[in-house]
């Protein structure tokens, strides 16, 4: 059965194996890191991928991630089941997962480490999030 896209909204549902990919348009060039959290507050790096520390830089003003060789990807998603959340931290200057991954882990404690609760206002990054609940298939 082919596979259908479709814009994920606050609360989908999604399931193993599910692929992602994530459109973007910009002004102007910028740095990105995207990155997961998962209800039990693990944050893990998306893209770019380990062992890389810093962001990476988006000089196209139109496309899709991730890429390779020129060409989209998408991220297949892990055996997870549970409340997760993906984010995009965007910014002007370059920065690192280890300041992106203090800034979730704070705002999980102030949310009382509900994941689906969680606020992010930051001065340093334009932050997109989306929330999802990932489920096993009824086969």
């Amino acid at each position: 059965m082919p596979r259908q896209s479709r814009i994920l909204r606050d609360g989908v549902v999604l399931y193993p194996g599910d692929l992602v990919q994530w459109s973007y348009k910009i002004s102007a060039p910028v740095y990105v890191f995207l990155v997961g959290m998962n209800r039990d507050g693990e944050v893990y790096p998306l893209l770019p991928q380990p062992p890389e520390p810093s962001a990476i830089r988006l000089e196209r003003l139109q496309g899709s991630l991730p890429q390779a060789d020129g060409e989209a990807r998408a991220f297949r998603l892990d055996h997870y089941i549970g409340a997760e959340r993906f984010f995009v931290f965007q910014s002007s200057k370059p920065f690192s997962f280890q300041e992106v991954k203090r800034e979730l882990l704070s705002a999980w404690e102030i949310s009382q480490k509900k994941i689906e609760k969680m606020v992010l206002v930051s001065t340093v990054w334009s932050i997109y999030t989306v929330y999802f609940v990932k489920k096993a298939r009824e086969d």
